[in-house]
């Protein structure tokens, strides 16, 4: 099921992809679903950003479903988590 790349007014869990001297990391912060972000964590379920190229020069983005929970998908990474702490 594919999801519009756009503003819907809600915040997300959104996840970059980041290097430091240590390798390769993931950064979750909070986003929306226009964001620049590889991933997003949508009802639970990771999705991938995908472009799908219109005409020459307008592009459609997206989400796409990884079909793996946020710790399926991050337990094979080291992580950074800039989400404000919830009560």
């Amino acid at each position: 099921m594919k999801i519009p790349a756009k503003h819907d007014g809600k915040i997300y869990s959104v996840l970059d992809v980041k290097q430091d001297k240590d390798g390769s990391y993931l950064q979750i912060m909070n986003g929306t679903l226009d964001d620049m972000s590889p991933y997003v964590v949508i009802d639970g379920k990771v999705y991938h950003a995908r472009l799908h190229r219109k005409c020459e020069n307008c592009y459609e983005r997206f989400w796409l479903p990884l079909n793996e929970t946020l710790k399926e998908f991050t337990h094979d990474w080291r992580v950074i988590d800039l989400r404000p702490m919830r009560s």
